[in-house]
């Protein structure tokens, strides 16, 4: 049976969603605390939205969470390149992009496997 597309789009919404609002918890955070940014904060703002994302994905799918928890990482990746490179005129690394990539599909793969244990 092939894989419902309504679970995997609201799962990316999801997703897209707890970047934004992890995003400005910790914009107001080192605005007002003097703490620096990192590449570590801002690794695991990625890697928690996508495992939000895929678990969503999963408990409302009921089953085959490795499938649409990676369904959903790979269309969070596609989206966030997208828009990188029409808002970003740089060039982008490739080393970079295949390790957000890698982060995405291991926490997809959990967030799937654990939203469809919560169901």
């Amino acid at each position: 049976m092939p894989l419902s597309i309504q679970p995997i789009l609201r799962g990316i919404v999801y997703a897209i969603i707890t970047a934004l609002i992890l995003s400005g918890v910790i914009g107001i955070l080192t605005n007002l605390t003097g703490m620096p940014e990192s590449d570590m904060i801002n690794t695991g703002i990625f890697v928690a939205s996508v495992f939000f994302g895929s678990l969503t994905a999963a408990r409302l799918a009921g089953t085959k969470g490795l499938y649409y928890g990676i369904s959903v990482a790979v269309g969070v990746i596609l989206l966030i390149r997208l828009i990188s490179s029409i808002m970003l005129p740089e060039p982008f690394s490739w080393l970079g992009i295949a390790e957000k990539t890698l982060y995405a599909l291991v926490a997809g793969a959990l967030g799937g496997v654990v939203g469809v244990t919560l169901k």
